[in-house]
């Protein structure tokens, strides 16, 4: 893989673990949740095959500022305020 393309890889595994966190907010009553989890944990099984073997590769300072990454991007998901009209309630 060209750098370029590790980085894609890279980011996106980042931006589906956060993802997988927000799905995990959802009540367990709601029944789209399950297909949702269902769907993503294929998608991360798929692309896990090609990241598994470059975070492996990463030292504990750059394994930490992976975790740090996914912690940050959680928070900026927490943060976007989703207002939903009356209309469509």
């Amino acid at each position: 893989m060209t750098t370029d393309e590790i980085k894609v890889v890279l980011g996106t595994l980042l931006k589906v673990q956060s993802l997988i966190h927000s799905i995990d907010e959802m009540s367990d009553t709601v029944v789209l949740k399950r297909e949702l989890k269902r769907s993503t944990n294929r998608y991360l099984q798929e692309l896990e095959k090609y990241a598994i073997p470059l975070t492996k590769q990463m030292d504990i300072m750059e394994s930490q500022y992976f975790v740090d990454i996914v912690a940050q991007l959680d928070k900026i998901c927490d943060e976007i305020n989703v207002e939903i009209s009356p209309d469509l309630e």
